[in-house]
């Protein structure tokens, strides 16, 4: 929920509260479990998790062409408690400290700084680059198998918007974005790889008061291998994302 606001002709601030509900299962299946506990053959566990921060923002226009803009997204704490287990004898010997119905651990969402820089080459067409750098080192990063210490982390991406007509406006574009991961800090049930992306999206006006928006990502993860313990993962993940939206301007 957020709010924007012309100071200037040329410059504009905005500020945001989000609120994030995170829910994780984690499950482990083996033949070989029953046998050790007689408890069945899956491991299981859910988790849950609310966290509350504020947004800030920031943008300038020079030259009718020329826009600048910065966003804060201050860090948000999650702290899960896990609330469901299922074959917990096994499950209290998973992990740095077992898993059990009262285990709690912050899987926190960083401090991130978003950059862009945008440029109307003319009058249909719009060109723009965005930098976004993660603060990973000042959140707790966990699982509910152990902790991790990641880096900072870093994305890059170019992009352009072409206006079609005064109802319809297109977009795509693409990333890449570096993690602060390490061979031995990782998230190996939903591993955080370097990786290059590719979006698109499109912007509809059917009245001058109401913008539609729709858009999609293709993320190409680059697979690595993850070393715990003494053993060897090869971790790699896919990704699709798609997203609507609708915004109303009342003045």
């Amino acid at each position: 929920m957020g709010l924007a606001y012309n100071l200037f002709d040329l410059i504009s601030l905005s500020a945001a509260v989000r609120f994030l509900q995170g829910d994780q299962k984690l499950t482990l299946e083996s033949p070989y479990f029953n046998a050790i506990s007689g408890e069945g053959n899956e491991v299981s566990c859910k988790s849950f998790a609310f966290g509350v921060s504020p947004v800030f923002g920031a943008h300038v226009r020079l030259f009718e062409k020329l826009d600048l803009a910065a966003q804060l997204q201050v860090i948000t704490k999650m702290k899960y408690e896990v609330n469901s287990v299922t074959g917990k004898k096994i499950a209290a010997q998973i992990g740095d400290n077992g898993i059990t119905e009262d285990t709690t651990f912050h899987s926190d969402i960083p401090t991130v700084l978003n950059l862009g820089l945008g440029y109307r080459v003319i009058e249909p067409l719009y060109l723009s680059t965005s930098f976004n750098y993660y603060f990973n080192k000042s959140a707790d990063c966990d699982s509910v198998i152990g902790t991790n210490s990641y880096d900072d982390s870093f994305e890059i991406a170019l992009g352009a918007d072409y206006k079609i007509n005064d109802f319809v406006l297109v977009s795509g574009g693409f990333a890449y974005g570096k993690q602060g991961t390490t061979s031995s800090a990782n998230n190996v049930f939903n591993p955080i790889l370097d990786s290059f992306q590719i979006g698109f999206g499109a912007e509809i006006k059917p009245i001058k008061i109401l913008t539609i928006t729709a858009g999609g990502t293709w993320v190409k993860y680059f697979d690595t291998t993850y070393t715990k313990s003494g053993y060897d993962i090869d971790l790699s993940k896919k990704l699709f994302m798609f997203s609507v939206g609708a915004s109303l301007k009342l003045f």
